[in-house]
């Protein structure tokens, strides 16, 4: 059995621990903020780090794509 399928079907591992240790949102160290009746509001909380800045010094636009690409994909799950 694999981590994932393990975490899956643990009961004790709340669905927010869940999505904060999904492989990308652990890279770039997302919080869950809010994760409300069975995924109808999801608030996450994406830091501003070194691997979210751009050259610039503001929040890379691929980061926040990849925050929000996979939320509704998962809901559905």
């Amino acid at each position: 059995m694999h981590l994932t399928d393990w975490l899956r079907y643990t009961g004790w591992i709340s669905p927010a621990r869940r999505l904060e240790w999904f492989p990308p949102f652990r890279s770039m160290g997302v919080k869950v903020l809010a994760l409300e009746n069975g995924w109808r509001k999801v608030r996450l909380l994406l830091p501003l780090n070194r691997r979210t800045r751009n050259p610039g010094g503001s929040m890379f636009g691929g980061s926040i794509a990849a925050l929000a690409d996979p939320i509704s994909a998962l809901s559905c799950n």
